[in-house]
């Protein structure tokens, strides 16, 4: 997402000690490390929902075409078995 090398930490942890100052700096990075650990956590709970409801959506549509498959060999047997001919009551 975000490419932030070593030095970019260095230069932002150093302005933030400049505007902020050193009495104050644990308690931003505290509140700060808070912030970020609960939108990871929302982001988390975000994709394991749209991954469940996804699922859900497969299985269901796997159902429906197991179910019309199912439905149309019990309609019509013959065209289940490709060169079977269907044969009358007085056919043997």
């Amino acid at each position: 997402m975000f490419d932030v090398g070593f030095t970019e930490l260095v230069l932002i942890g150093l302005v933030a000690l400049l505007v902020v100052g050193p009495e104050r700096l644990p308690e931003l990075v505290r509140t700060t490390g808070r912030w970020i650990g609960r939108a990871q956590r929302i982001a988390r709970e975000m994709r394991t929902e749209l991954e469940r409801d996804v699922g859900a959506r497969e299985i269901g549509q796997l159902q429906r075409d197991f179910h019309s498959t199912t439905l149309q060999q019990t309609v019509t047997p013959d065209s289940a078995a490709p060169g079977s001919q269907s044969k009358g009551p007085d056919q043997t």
